[in-house]
């Protein structure tokens, strides 16, 4: 959980606060309790993973909030499959531009399993989903932004190293189908 204030007493140009909540659950395959007696080393060393995340801003004087704080999502670390911060309302004047809003939740699950223990590759195969929404939409489940994927996670001796690719279930015109991601460093 995590709470961000600006402005009011502290001063600034705007006045906002955000709060922002995730939650991640790992479910290793042994402790799955009806799938505990498989007898596959393999399958024992899989895992399940999920995790929600939800934000609100509120504006609390000026409703003049900073683009740069507004949400976006899309990216390795909220939705694969759509290109790093493309995922947002659009400009209601000329439908050109995202711009960011002041409500947003997604959801990621993975499937991950064991390639090579020996040198710590791991695959995995997921779904993700979730919008932004301006302060004036409700927050829904009939329009979200979904996609499907595989990856490879790697502890390198360099660090843990990450290669996904993403398939945009129901792309707008100017989304792409398919998102190439590659990061080093820790897994969210």
């Amino acid at each position: 959980i995590g709470l961000k204030h600006a402005g009011g007493f502290l001063g600034g140009d705007t006045a906002f606060s955000r709060l922002e909540s995730s939650a991640t659950r790992f479910f290793p395959w042994d402790g799955i309790p009806l799938l505990k007696e498989t007898r596959s080393n393999w399958l024992n060393s899989t895992t399940f993973r999920l995790k929600g995340s939800m934000g609100y801003i509120r504006e609390n004087e000026t409703d003049k909030l900073p683009i740069y704080e507004k949400f976006f999502l899309g990216g390795l670390r909220t939705l694969r499959g759509f290109e790093t911060a493309t995922i947002s309302p659009r400009d209601p004047e000329d439908d050109l531009y995202r711009i960011g809003g002041e409500k947003m939740w997604y959801m990621n699950s993975e499937w991950i399993f064991p390639i090579s223990q020996e040198i710590g590759l791991k695959g995995l195969i997921f779904f993700d989903a979730g919008n932004v929404y301006t302060k004036s939409e409700n927050w829904r489940t009939d329009d979200l932004k979904k996609s499907v994927g595989f990856g490879f996670r790697w502890l390198s001796p360099l660090g843990p190293l990450r290669l996904e690719w993403g398939y945009n279930l129901d792309p707008e015109d100017d989304e792409k189908r398919t998102v190439w991601d590659f990061s080093m460093g820790g897994v969210f």
